[in-house]
Formats: structure tokens, sequence, C-alpha cells
């Protein structure tokens, strides 16, 4: 038997972190980061490189290793993760300013990825995005976050339909946490997910 595997991707800033570590509580499991503890020493240099492409590579290593991870686990319990396969082409497509069809189409054939049974595409309305959110994403250097946020949002829907993922949006706009979370726990379950 197979454990759903639960992805939520999305723009900074809008507590997708934050209603992912609930709901990994609420289903009694452990919230996956992107990046695999075996792999934090060498983001220092893939950081310290300033390259996108060292950062793709980067990535598609911390992707393929999270996979085969979540391969495992799968098979005991429901798996929720933080980012996934699809903010990182979205980002990397923004930086190098190229489609990454080879990496997708990896993705698509390839079973070394374990693809999700649904992403949970976590945003927020252009409004909320004020320009204080976008300032501060700037200063802490995260300027294609800065740049893009109010953008991303058909950058994710076009991924996700052109690797056939299934997914759902939380508009997470004037909601308290808790209504964010008992609206999606509603959906997964009307869903069949959990």
């Amino acid at each position: 038997m197979k454990f759903p595997f639960i992805v939520f991707e999305g723009p900074d800033a809008v507590n997708k972190v934050k209603i992912a570590n609930l709901l990994a509580d609420k289903l009694g499991t452990t919230l996956y980061r992107s990046i695999p503890s075996q792999m934090l020493e060498a983001r220092k240099a893939m950081e310290a490189s300033k390259d996108p492409a060292v950062s793709l590579g980067f990535f598609t290593v911390c992707n393929l290793l999270r996979s085969a991870e979540v391969k495992q686990q799968i098979t005991q319990a429901v798996v929720v993760q933080d980012r996934y396969f699809f903010s990182h082409v979205i980002y990397h497509r923004l930086a190098l300013k190229q489609p990454l069809n080879d990496l997708i189409n990896d993705y698509v054939n390839n079973s070394t990825y374990e693809k999700p049974n649904i992403v949970i595409l976590v945003t927020q309305n252009d409004t909320v995005f004020s320009s204080p959110v976008l300032n501060a994403a700037a200063q802490l250097g995260d300027a294609i976050q800065a740049k893009r946020n109010s953008m991303l949002f058909s950058h994710y829907t076009q991924l996700l339909t052109q690797t056939n993922t299934a997914y759902l949006v939380l508009d997470t706009s004037n909601k308290t946490i808790d209504d964010s979370l008992d609206t999606l726990f509603k959906d997964l379950t009307d869903r069949n997910i959990i």
C-alpha cells in the first residue's frame, strides 16, 4: 500500500510552510523540506557560486535524493513536502531564461521521480503582495522572488498542467492559518486524498 505524497508549492510569504507543518501534524507525519540533510553542506558551496546553473544542478540532485526517500516513506505513512521539482524548475527557468524542457521531460518520463498525488498551490491575491513584502524579500537577497511573486501563479499552473500533475489552489488571502488549514483538509478529504 502506498500512502499519499502531498507537495506544497507557491511563492514565499503566503503561509505555505506554516500550513504544511500543521497539515503534517494533523496527519501524524513529518514535513519534509526540499533540501535533504545530506546536502546541507553542499548548499553552502552552491550559494557561494552564485551561478544559477550550479543551483539548478544542486536542486536536481536534491529532488532525486528526496524522491528516493519519499518512495520508501510512502509505504509507511503520508508524506508532506514543502517544495519539490516544480518550484525549482520555475525559479531556474526565470533565472536562466531557458525553458528547461529536457529536465521537464525527464521528470515526466522517468520513474526515478516519485510523482505527488496532489500539489497544494498556495497563493494570495496581488493586493496581499504589497511592496513591503517584496522589499523585505529583496533585502533578504531573494531578488528573483521579489521581482516575480505576483506573476508566479501562472508559471506554476502552466508547469503543473504540462506535467499532468493534479493540484488544488489554496488562496490564503484574508484567511487565518487555521481557516486555510480547515479549507485544505476538507478539500483533500473530498478528493479522497486523505
